[in-house]
């Protein structure tokens, strides 16, 4: 399986599944594991580098109320990584690229990927996305493992 990641825990998440190798494209934050940094980068940021934190804040609020996007998605890229699933998010506009863009994009790519987004908001959720992500790549037994491996700890 071809598997695009397009949020940082994602791609975290799916290494940690045994599907490193399965992983063709990541963000332009995706920096763990190691491995995940030498991967395509799919998306880009479009505030401008170098800007201190009130230039960044005023830049994230004026593109927000302008209603523009502060990530774009190399669709070109994208489609030629022939990803069968692409792994997103739909929370926060502000932290990826959008859900809306991801859809829109993914609808018109020759291999047609399904698209699949991780939107936890507790830790009963993000638990529940370790067996949903696992289910979808057919990795059932590593999410297995990592769930138990988790639980452990959490019981420590």
């Amino acid at each position: 399986m071809r598997i695009a990641s397009l949020v940082p825990s994602a791609t975290e998440l799916l290494f940690a599944l045994g599907l490193g190798e399965s992983v063709v494209g990541v963000t332009h934050e995706c920096d763990f594991p190691a491995a995940a940094r030498s991967l395509p980068h799919l998306t880009r940021t479009v505030i401008g580098e170098g800007l201190d934190a009130a230039e960044i804040d005023r830049a994230v609020r004026e593109r927000t109320e302008r209603g523009e996007a502060l990530y774009e998605l190399d669709a070109e890229c994208l489609a030629a990584l022939d990803s069968e699933l692409i792994v997103t998010q739909a929370v926060c506009a502000v932290c990826a690229v959008s859900f809306d863009d991801v859809i829109s994009v993914a609808a018109g790519l020759p291999s047609r990927p399904r698209v699949i987004s991780l939107d936890p908001s507790t830790l009963g959720e993000m638990l529940a996305d370790v067996e949903r992500l696992g289910a979808a790549t057919g990795a059932h037994r590593a999410a297995e493992r990592l769930l138990a491996d988790a639980h452990a700890r959490l019981e420590r």
